[in-house]
């Protein structure tokens, strides 16, 4: 995260542990899988939807969604074997990610699992209107 979302961090563990409350790191390393199983349900029927809607009013693309359009026009389009393999790996994920969400009972010095998570929504603060996400 950049610097102010990290100081907000901060801000927020040392207001809760000023609180009487115990935090305990916790990385959750799922997220980069996550992100890639998330962009291919996003994209499973490479924008079709998105362009039905969008035909149908009339009304030009967003700049943005016309970006996404257009990396969809220009993939293969992903086959029903290719959204079931991705749903598998969201329930193989999903599994995973409980049982060491669960498995945080042996250090939380409660017997129960953590509460939340605290973190940024993403790495870098809020974007300016139209002028699209960082790309890595």
């Amino acid at each position: 995260p950049t610097p102010p979302l990290r100081r907000a961090m901060e801000i927020t563990k040392a207001a809760l542990l000023a609180a009487g409350h115990d935090v305990i790191d916790y990385i959750p390393y799922e997220h980069i899988e996550a992100s890639k199983i998330i962009s291919k349900m996003w994209s499973a029927d490479a924008g079709e939807d998105f362009k039905q809607d969008i035909f149908a009013s009339g009304e030009p693309f967003h700049p943005e969604m016309q970006r996404w359009i257009n990396d969809m026009d220009s993939m293969p389009k992903p086959t029903v074997f290719d959204t079931w393999q991705n749903q598998q790996r969201r329930s193989v994920l999903a599994t995973n990610w409980h049982e060491r969400w669960e498995g945080t009972k042996s250090v939380s010095g409660t017997g129960r699992p953590i509460d939340g998570l605290i973190m940024p929504s993403t790495p870098f603060p809020a974007i300016r209107h139209n002028a699209g996400y960082p790309v890595s």
